[in-house]
């Protein structure tokens, strides 16, 4: 939860305003090479509960 706070709070911050944000978000989210099963507790993700790891799961899910 606290990367996809951090995705949306990057976009808040490169935006004009909270729906351009969301908009992007939603974009995001839906473009993301993850799927449900990656958020798992033994998938893509384990591991990675460090700010260093939030912002990795960050880039995972917009690449």
């Amino acid at each position: 939860m606290k990367s996809l706070h951090g995705l949306l709070n990057e976009l808040y911050s490169t935006s004009e305003n909270a729906e351009e944000a969301v908009s992007c978000f939603e974009e995001n989210i839906e473009k993301s090479p993850l799927k449900s099963e990656d958020w798992k507790k033994n998938g893509k993700m384990r591991g990675l509960s460090s700010e260093s790891g939030f912002k990795i799961i960050r880039g995972m899910i917009k690449n």
